[in-house]
């Protein structure tokens, strides 16, 4: 694993299979994906609320589940001990099953955690532009990605159907699809 900071509270985790490793049935994040690619993203809760908070408004305003809410913990390098509460349990069945094709986040809170956020304790030197996706069925993203309160992580994009201006912040595509762009030293860079 990897991390780069992005600033402003926000960073990027690059995973990857250890072909050193012994192979296991590893699936969580979408991992299992047929080549390297960008497979879904975490998302901290908006305005404050709590991990508990965005399940209920995501239960009450598009019938999405995202699962259990656990607090997990590990030592770092230093010897001290990491904390955070994670609702990931429905990115561990494989690529094929991230909801929403990946465009649909797993959840993360750091609050409980005393040491420095992974965004200010990586190594930086790029910036979050914003994401873009594409989905099949964009509408039904759209509307858990709003009861989440995660919309604004997307930039609004038209699609080969000419929705730009439409309000739509996921575009119409043959498949999902999930970019990152990132202002990075060398410029414009889009992680996909």
């Amino acid at each position: 694993n990897a991390l780069v900071s992005l600033g402003g509270g926000a960073y990027v985790e690059l995973l990857a299979r250890d072909p050193s490793q012994p192979q296991v049935d590893s699936r969580w994040l979408g991992i299992d994906a047929a080549a390297p690619k960008l497979t879904t993203f975490c998302a901290k809760a908006a305005g404050g609320a709590s991990l508990e908070d965005v399940g209920a408004a995501a239960r009450e305003g598009a019938g999405y589940d995202i699962g259990p809410v656990v607090d997990m913990s590990r030592y770092n390098p230093e010897g001290k001990v990491v904390k955070w509460r994670l609702s990931a349990q429905n990115h561990s069945s494989g690529y094929q099953k991230l909801p929403g094709g990946g465009l649909v986040p797993f959840f993360v809170d750091w609050s409980p955690n005393e040491l420095p956020h992974p965004s200010e304790s990586s190594p930086g030197g790029c910036t979050l532009v914003g994401l873009r996706a594409a989905h099949p069925d964009p509408e039904s993203v759209e509307r858990v990605l709003s009861a989440m309160g995660a919309e604004a992580l997307f930039q609004a994009e038209g699609d080969a159907g000419g929705n730009a201006g439409s309000g739509r912040f996921i575009a119409k595509g043959d498949s999902p699809s999930l970019q990152a762009l990132l202002q990075t030293p060398k410029g414009l860079v889009t992680l996909a």
